[in-house]
């Protein structure tokens, strides 16, 4: 609730700005990102199961789906090797994953916060790209550890 009239103040005052990702050089962008997640893991989509439909405020579009992980490493949070969140697709307030990135068979290095409105969320500014294996990004992460069972 708290977070809906915070909403309708800032849409209203003007405060709401279209999404702006301000440009961060590695490593401080990773621990920044690190430790400001609820989980991060590398991920493949394997389903995009049907869900019902979430009031997501205009934050994100809701595709009224569930984006189904089957998840190979483990940074932060309690991970199992199936993570479920919804598939978001952004829109001008940043959260969301990209739509080119949503679709089965992508692998993700997903870093995700939990939201009053959204659940887990991802945002397209840093939130989740393409793994891309020996990056430098991926090297100050380190090893990671297994997923939970």
């Amino acid at each position: 609730m708290l977070a809906r009239i915070l909403l309708s103040i800032c849409l209203s005052s003007g405060l709401a700005r279209a999404c702006s990702c301000a440009p961060t050089p590695l490593p401080r962008l990773t621990a920044r990102l690190l430790e400001s997640a609820v989980v991060v893991f590398r991920g493949t989509i394997t389903e995009l199961r049907k869900s019902g439909p979430l009031d997501t405020m205009g934050m994100a579009h809701d595709t009224e789906q569930i984006a189904i992980f089957r998840v190979a490493r483990v940074w932060k949070g309690e991970v199992g090797q199936r993570f479920e969140m919804r598939a978001l697709e952004t829109t001008t307030v940043c959260w969301g994953f990209s739509p080119e990135l949503l679709k089965v068979g992508t692998e993700l290095l997903v870093y995700a916060t939990k939201h009053p409105i959204l659940g887990y969320a991802t945002s397209i500014c840093y939130g989740h790209h393409r793994w891309v294996e020996g990056t430098s990004e991926v090297l100050d992460l380190g090893p990671g550890s297994a997923p939970s069972v």
